[in-house]
Order: C-alpha cells, then sequence, then structure tokens
C-alpha cells in the first residue's frame, strides 16, 4: 500500500499506555507514503520504556516529508519524527519547541534518510542529539539550521555507529551538557563540510566530538573544560577550515588530540582562540601533522 497526505493538520493527538512499546502519536506507517504541507503540533507519544515518533512513526519503507512544521511535540524517541529500519527524505521543513530522550525532533535508527533545506530551533533531548539522533544509520543533511539545541551529547546532532555527512550548513547557540555542542560522533563516520558553528558550547568538544571539517568556519565556541572546537580520540581531518576566537577553560582553544588519536591538518587558519590552561589553538599528546596553515593571535592565560 501507499500512504499519502497533504495540507493536513494533527495536534494533541496521543499513544500512551503502560506497555514496552508505543509509536506514532498521530500517524504510524509501516511502508511506503508522503506527507506534504502538513501541520503536527502538541503530539504525544508516551510509556514506561520506549515511546517513539509523536507526530510520525515511520517504518519498512521509503516516505517523503516535505513543507511540513513540527511544534511543540513530545516522545521518548524522536518527539516528531521517528525512522526506524526504513528510508526518509525530509525537506522544507521546521521543527520548533521540541523533546524526547533521544532525538529531540528525529530519531533515525537502521534507516537511511536525506535531510535537506530545513530548520530546527528549540529542540532538546535528555539524553542524545538536541535535535537528530542516529543510531546504525546513514544521513545526508544538507543546507539545514540547527538554533538553540540542547542535549547531553550532541546539542544538535547525535551520531552512533553511522555514517553522515552535513554540508553547508549552520549551528548557533547549541549546548550540550557532556560533547559536543553543536554534533557528538561515536563510533561513526561524521564529516562536517561547508558549514559554520557559533556560540556553541560544552563541557567536552565546544562544537564537535570526533568529527572531520572541511571548508568550515568556527567562531566563538566555548567548552568549559576542553577543547574549544573539536576533541580528537581517533583520527581526525581537518582541511581549509578557519578557526576564530574560539576558548576553552583548561586545554586547546581550537583541538585537542587525545593519547591515541591521530590529527591531520591542512590549509587551515587559527585566530585569536584562547586556552585557559594549555594550547592556544592546539593541544596533543598524540599525533599531529600540520601543512600550509596558519596561526595567528592564539593565546594561553596561564
Amino acid at each position: 500500500g501507499y500512504t499519502e497526505i497533504k495540507s493536513s493538520a494533527f495536534s494533541d493527538n496521543i499513544v500512551e499506555n503502560d506497555q514496552y512499546y508505543a509509536v506514532g502519536g498521530a500517524v504510524s506507517v509501516v511502508g511506503n507514503g508522503s506527507f506534504k504541507d502538513c501541520i503536527f503540533k502538541n503530539n504525544l507519544a508516551n510509556t514506561t520504556y520506549t515511546a517513539s515518533g509523536a507526530s510520525l512513526y515511520l517504518s519498512k519503507g521509503n516516505v517523503s516529508v516535505s513543507y511540513c512544521n513540527f511544534s511543540d511535540n513530545h516522545a521518548n524517541m524522536g518527539a516528531s519524527i521517528c525512522c526506524d529500519n526504513g528510508n526518509m527524505k525530509l525537506s522544507d521543513s521546521n521543527f520548533r519547541n521540541e523533546y524526547a530522550n533521544e532525538g529531540g525532533s528525529v530519531y533515525l535508527s537502521a534507516s537511511s534518510s536525506e535531510i535537506s533545506n530545513s530548520n530546527f530551533t528549540n529542540s532538546h533531548a535528555g539524553y542524545r542529539g538536541g535535535s537528530i539522533s542516529l543510531s546504525a544509520s546513514e544521513a545526508s543533511i544538507d543546507n539545514c539550521r540547527f538554533m538553540q539545541g540542547s542535549a547531553y551529547l550532541g546539542g544538535a546532532i547525535s551520531c552512533e555507529l553511522s555514517n553522515v555527512t552535513v554540508s553547508d550548513s549552520h549551528f548557533s547557540d547549541n549546548s550540550a551538557e557532556f560533547a559536543g555542542g553543536a554534533v557528538y560522533s561515536s563510533q561513526a563516520n561524521t564529516t562536517l563540510t561547508d558549514s559554520q558553528f557559533s556560540a556553541n558550547t560544552a563541557s567536552i568538544g565546544g562544537c564537535a566530538y570526533e568529527c572531520d571539517a572541511l571548508r568550515c568556519t568556527f567562531e566563538n565556541n566555548y567548552a568549559s573544560t576542553e577543547p574549544g572546537c573539536i576533541n580528537n580520540c581517533g583520527k581526525l581531518t581537518v582541511y581549509n577550515t578557519t578557526f576564530v576566537k574560539n576558548r576553552s577553560f583548561w586545554w586547546a582553544g581550537a583541538i585537542h588530540t587525545h593519547a591515541g588519536g591521530n590529527t591531520t591538518i591542512y590549509d587551515s587558519n587559527f585566530t585569536d582562540n584562547v586556552a585557559g590552561w594549555n594550547g592556544g589553538a592546539l593541544y596533543t599528546y598524540a599525533y599531529l601533522q600540520i601543512y600550509n596553515s596558519v596561526f595567528v593571535g592564539n593565546n594561553c592565560t596561564t
């Protein structure tokens, strides 16, 4: 079968019980479908353990979601959308004031997704991925804006056991209580390209945790421990990227490479970054290679 829904509104719908699993507060689709020009507001998925997709639960099919607006939805996993073992194309949509334990707006599990031309504002997660959380999934995220999101890991995006590319996107004023103010990556391949990061904060990795950066700009980001921008415990590549006025309370105003890590930097600029203890721009006790890069006005305050 095929589900097609256009120009419709869904509000104050609830899936709630005391059972193990409940999904799709508004709509649950197993198979193929499309949603266009719809509004989803104040929907709820709530159980004692796992409640997914307060607005949409998508599984085992190909589904497109376009020109939709989501706001004030709540669930355990994916306040607005949970895509479980499926394929989703999400475009030209807005998410605002959402909350979940994982994936403040969108949760992807064992799925493939293309996300483009969408805005995520004031989405929050108790654990991972203030706006988007991925587990064992693949995703391309293009031309999106992430603003004022928060989580324990990944104030905007969390990637676990996944392959993710983020391009031409903007991240501002996102925060993580622990790691990855904008993007957190664990046992994943995550690449940030042609994107801007400003005023993001975390305890570790003011912007990113375990992410490559190609042609990006990082400005005025902060870590309450270290580093101001990117934390690396594995293999990191930075290419043609600019770091300006980022700060950390302890080590590394821009990038910290930990024991066992390997960082390679090409054609990049580090300007006026500040660390409280060691390494105004960089701090490493592992492998570090730098080629054709410029460091100006970086400072360690101790």
